[in-house]
């Protein structure tokens, strides 16, 4: 099972990489060309081995699977976009600090919109590309609203007075209607019980993201779950429910059980069984410094998780293995 797991992630990997080289990287190319240093290296590279890469290549792979039917290549080029545009999004509220003006003109569906530089400019173009190519344009750019609205909201997380509760509720939203908003980029569109579990998962995506990023999220002063935690065993227990939780409630999904195992397989070998790898190591830095988790005290080799090496590969397998027997 865990072979055949991989084997089909590879091929979805590779497969979104030939349409990548095919049809993005032209673009990029145009775009590094006339660049007027609005876009960095990292811009680029979120395109094309992160978000333009993965949203096809495991959120729609997964979206598919729990249809039943193969990606179109419309769907490709409409998801491809959706995740092309996701690190430009975030960077009108990480770092380039538009206004909500700024930001809500450059979602509409108005033309002659004037761009300040060529990251608007390619923000633009994606978010074109995708409403064209959306079974529901209409739909998208409301999902699209939705996640504007969490991302504002996210803008709290740089005050050291926000509590806890309110981190977990902001993460929880902003992964929420991220996942819905790919959503929409696939036929048909999800009925309510689909979009209750995408949503929930979502939640726990950003979550994830959040862990991994704990050092980057450090040194921004951003303040997650993970950057808030002191007892990472606590935060374990927190993600390890959530995900059986979710697992009962797509268990109790009149599917077909081979499509539940596909949806399931590819969200847990692409993304949650590498977590709890992510865990282990910062379970192992609290051990380090008395039974605390001591997040300043660690450094950046210490909080960076690389996937990478071969026995945390070997690890999140068997993570894998133990996610999917929660499958029934």
């Amino acid at each position: 099972m865990l072979v055949s797991a991989i084997a089909r992630l590879s091929l979805q990997l590779a497969r979104q990489h030939s349409f990548l080289k095919k049809n993005m990287y032209p673009v990029l190319q145009e775009a590094r060309l006339g660049n007027d240093g609005s876009l960095s290296g990292s811009d680029f590279k979120k395109i094309t081995h992160y978000y333009g890469w993965a949203v096809p290549a495991v959120l729609g792979e997964a979206f598919c699977a729990w249809r039943g039917t193969p990606m179109t290549e419309t769907e490709r080029a409409c998801s491809t976009a959706q995740g092309a545009m996701t690190g430009l999004f975030d960077d009108f509220f990480d770092q380039t600090m538009l206004t909500d003006e700024a930001i809500g003109t450059l979602m509409s569906a108005s033309s002659g919109i004037h761009y300040r530089d060529m990251h608007e400019k390619l923000f633009r173009r994606f978010f074109s590309e995708a409403l064209t190519q959306s079974p529901s344009p209409k739909q998208m750019q409301e999902a699209l609203s939705v996640v504007y609205a969490d991302q504002v909201l996210s803008r709290r997380q740089a005050d050291p007075s926000i509590s806890t509760d309110e981190i977990k509720d902001i993460s929880l939203r902003k992964g929420g209607s991220s996942l819905l908003f790919y959503r929409t980029a696939f036929e048909p569109a999800a009925d309510e019980k689909e979009k209750s579990i995408l949503y929930t998962l979502g939640g726990l995506m950003q979550i994830s993201n959040d862990i991994f990023d704990i050092y980057k999220d450090r040194e921004a002063g951003i303040f997650t779950l993970a950057t808030r935690c002191v007892d990472i065993r606590s935060l374990r227990d927190f993600f390890e429910n959530s995900l059986q939780q979710i697992f009962r409630e797509l268990s109790s999904v009149h599917l077909p059980a081979s499509r539940k195992h596909r949806f399931a397989s590819i969200i847990n070998l692409g993304i949650f069984s590498r977590v709890f790898v992510c865990l282990d190591q910062l379970e192992a830095l609290q051990d380090r410094t008395g039974g605390h988790f001591q997040l300043q005290n660690y450094n950046r080799k210490d909080l960076i998780c690389d996937m990478e090496k071969p026995r945390n590969l070997l690890a999140s397998a068997r993570y894998y293995r133990k996610c999917m027997k929660e499958i029934k």
